[in-house]
């Protein structure tokens, strides 16, 4: 959009009419430099600016004084992109006079904050501020301004320790790469890419595409576009895949069953290929524009992009979850926190559940679009959002990032003139401040026992310490799995359950992976007759006591539902431990264990004709007592059904 500096010139003296306009007295006496000047006003409303330019340039030879055709001269130059020479002109301006028209502080500000010369910028806006007659709105935009300006400047005298490296031609083009999606092991970029494709006969067309990079050792392999077999939905991006990678979740524009001008679908991964996508409903989608969505790590919230009615400014982040029944919610607007006046994109929420990245207009910045990150507090609110500041951050546009598990590399979209051209992906190795908490992943697959057959089933995580309820769910109905993403170094417990099984629960710990595979956990689930034992890996007590440890409650009270949902069933609970001292103390250790156990559970309902306790000691070892490894494998509780009257 053009910026007339002639017109802000004269409206600011109040004179608003062309007629008005020729009878201002012109600060030259040559007659040649005012024709000149008029021949380049024509020029310059007609579009046609660099003949205009041309003019000017000759006006001002003829009058180097002449400041109305200087200002007009900064115009076209910075209309044509010539922004070093603009700022030039309207130096000379100044130096003309100092006082003749304000805007040319405001306007030497602006261009001096495009490119990043901050503390000119500052002087420059500072400046402008100090006249007395400028217009409510404009000294509002010229103090926001000045406030990026001395965030800029600040940013770049303080540089983050993070390091930028553009990646190669095996990802980035002369189009524009947007990245989307880093998959768990961190081996696979998925990315967006926007080119113009020939569309026959009717000249060339922007057009979107997924594109896919795998990694080998270090690099990154040559982009293949991601095969999807799908009819009538051409353009699509902002592409966002569930942790198992089973899902995909973008979106797409101009499809016959949008709601708006753009909508948010899913597709699943069926078969080796990926379906149909199923837009996701009017719940999420609008009338507006809807796009960039995120998808959680435990695939029960989706963050997005959307231009529809009830939001604070241009782009708003807009949030949905997923109800028990599968379907979605109402979106709703985390409100003023998050959004802005502006345009806030790209929402990036972290594997670790409170960790969210998103570019911005609208937030204090250095220019352009930024890159925030705002955490959850201990009462679920989001922090107010950090910039993520310089070397991220700069002048240009930076307005897309990942994170692998760990929070040790991101990959960022950014306008640099650095990059191959348009927007292109970086690696960040970033500074420790900028990082979301470290993540690992915990695969399990869950098989009959007897047929070893895959089975869907109803599992949940909880930190054995706090019993706070991590992730509940359903493991996949063809291979009986699920991926999952946690905390580091914590402990967790893992119950799984199906109707006509025991239960069975696990115990394991996550620690970052030198491999980036995820810790594997294969469950053999045993079907309820006599004889079927269940281990209780997270019964716990302290050396030499019978005295159950509170971390042990979770598994305990699970045993207590697992009772009171198969009413027929009697249990043996069965005490056992390693082969260290005397075999007659720890064949009494282990029985009052097991006695602990069962008065536990007549505690919370169970009768007491349902159970009995027996200890034996270390004369059932299910592995050496040789190794500390061993050992610790034969300290067990467990339950064995010896009876069942539907049997």
């Amino acid at each position: 959009m053009r910026i007339y500096l002639f017109i802000f010139f004269f409206v600011s003296l109040q004179v608003i009419t062309q007629s008005q306009v020729r009878e201002i007295e012109l600060s030259t006496t040559s007659k040649k430099a005012i024709s000149l000047y008029k021949d380049a006003e024509k020029l310059y409303i007609a579009g046609d600016v660099e003949a205009s330019l041309l003019k000017l340039k000759k006006a001002v030879d003829q009058d180097e004084n002449f400041i109305e055709a200087w200002l007009l001269k900064a115009d076209a130059e910075h209309e044509l992109g010539l922004n070093a020479e603009a700022l030039k002109t309207y130096k000379k301006v100044i130096s003309i006079d100092d006082d003749f028209f304000p805007m040319t502080y405001y306007f030497a500000g602006n261009l001096s904050l495009e490119e990043g010369l901050y503390e000119e910028a500052v002087s420059y806006f500072e400046s402008f501020l100090r006249f007395s007659n400028i217009r409510s709105e404009i000294q509002l935009q010229a103090l926001d301004k000045l406030a990026r300006a001395n965030f800029g400047n600040s940013a770049m005298k303080h540089p983050n320790g993070d390091t930028i490296q553009l990646l190669n031609d095996s990802i980035n083009s002369k189009a524009d790469e947007y990245i989307n999606s880093l998959r768990y092991d961190n081996n696979q970029l998925l990315f967006t890419r926007r080119f113009q494709a020939d569309s026959v006969g009717l000249g060339n067309l922007l057009s979107e595409k997924f594109f896919v990079s795998n990694r080998i050792g270090a690099n990154w392999q040559e982009n293949i576009a991601l095969e999807l077999n799908w009819t009538g939905v051409d353009q699509i991006g902002a592409l966002t895949i569930s942790s198992d990678g089973n899902t995909m979740y973008f979106a797409a524009c101009g499809a016959t069953d949008g709601f708006g001008s753009c909508d948010i679908y899913t597709s699943d991964f069926v078969n080796n290929r990926w379906i149909e996508p199923r837009n996701l409903g009017e719940k999420v989608n609008s009338t507006g524009w809807d796009s960039q969505p995120c998808i959680s790590a435990d695939g029960s919230q989706l963050y997005f992009v959307s231009k529809r009615k009830g939001g604070l400014g241009g782009s708003d982040i807009w949030k949905s979850v997923k109800l028990q029944d599968g379907s979605w919610s109402e979106a709703i607007n985390p409100g003023d926190v998050l959004n802005t006046s502006g345009n806030e994109m790209a929402p990036y929420l972290h594997a670790d559940g409170k960790t969210l990245y998103f570019s911005s207009t609208g937030h204090l910045g250095m220019g352009k679009a930024d890159l925030f990150v705002s955490r959850l507090d201990r009462a679920e609110r989001w922090s107010k959002p950090t910039n993520l500041g310089y070397p991220v951050n700069t002048k240009d546009d930076e307005i897309n990032i990942v994170f692998n598990s760990d929070g040790m590399q991101a990959f960022i979209s950014a306008n640099k003139m650095t990059g191959f051209g348009g927007f292109d992906i970086y690696s960040v190795l970033p500074d420790e401040k900028n990082k979301p908490e470290a993540i690992s992943f915990v695969k399990v697959i869950v098989r009959d026992s007897v047929s070893g057959k895959p089975l869907s089933v109803e599992y949940k995580i909880l930190d054995i310490f706090s019993s706070a309820e991590m992730v509940l769910g359903q493991t996949d109905e063809i291979s009986g799995t699920f991926l999952q993403a946690l905390p580091n170094e914590k402990q967790y417990s893992l119950l799984v359950r199906k109707p006509g099984y025991c239960i069975h629960t696990a115990h394991f710990n996550l620690e970052k992976r030198d491999d980036n595979q995820p810790l594997l956990l294969e469950i053999l689930l045993v079907p309820i007759k006599v004889g079927s034992t269940v281990l209780l890996n997270n019964v716990f007590f302290d050396i030499d006591k019978a005295e159950i440890k509170p971390e042990s409650f979770t598994e305990l009270d699970q045993v207590v539902e697992f009772l009171h949902s198969n009413t027929t069933l009697k249990i043996e609970l069965g005490g056992h431990t390693d082969a260290d001292g005397d075999a007659q103390y720890n064949l009494k250790l282990s029985f009052e264990r097991a006695t602990a156990v069962r008065n536990y559970l007549i505690g919370k309902g169970i009768p007491e004709r349902r159970m009995h306790a027996i200890g034996y000691g270390s004369g059932m070892p299910v592995a050496s007592n040789q190794t500390a490894e061993g050992k610790a494998l034969n300290r067990r509780t467990e339950f064995k059904i010896i009876e069942n009257k539907n049997d």
